[in-house]
């Protein structure tokens, strides 16, 4: 599959992968720290992720939301008649109001790091607003900004 991370039949990581990095106004120069961190820079995670936790800035909300995985979570929203609760529910958050699918991303630990997939959602995946294509795995990295249908979320990792 072009654009793939992993190879389908053995899960190896593929050369040609998709990278996707902030914007560069989200950026700072590492070796300038006269600098203050721009405005949507969130800090609120720093010291408190653990080994196999992320951070998530849910739409503008300033305190994060810490969930734990060793392998994989979907993300998306549940309705009461429907068994199969995604492990990080955005109902709580009117995520139906903004086009969020029940299964609308998963997220998952390779060697390489940490790759999102979208699951063939309604409206679509953009991190740092570029499309994600269905079911191609896109590498994520700490400040992404993801948007799953109107929905913001920003990600940081340990």
């Amino acid at each position: 599959m072009h654009g793939a991370l992993l190879c389908a039949s053995c899960g190896i990581l593929l050369e040609s992968t998709v990278r996707v990095r902030p914007s560069t106004n989200n950026l700072r120069n590492k070796n300038d720290d006269s600098q203050p961190n721009p405005p949507n820079q969130r800090t609120a995670h720093i010291g408190r992720l653990g080994l196999h936790s992320v951070a998530f800035y849910v739409q503008n909300n300033d305190e994060p939301v810490f969930i734990s995985f060793v392998k994989e979570i979907v993300i998306g929203r549940a309705i009461p008649s429907d068994n199969e609760t995604p492990r990080f529910d955005l109902s709580g958050y009117r995520a139906q109001e903004h086009g969020v699918s029940r299964r609308h991303v998963v997220l998952k630990r390779i060697s390489a790091g940490l790759v999102l997939e979208d699951m063939g959602s309604s409206n679509g995946t953009w991190v740092n607003g570029t499309l994600v294509l269905p079911y191609t795995p896109t590498a994520i990295q700490s400040g992404d900004q993801i948007r799953l249908g109107q929905f913001a979320l920003e990600i940081y990792l340990p």
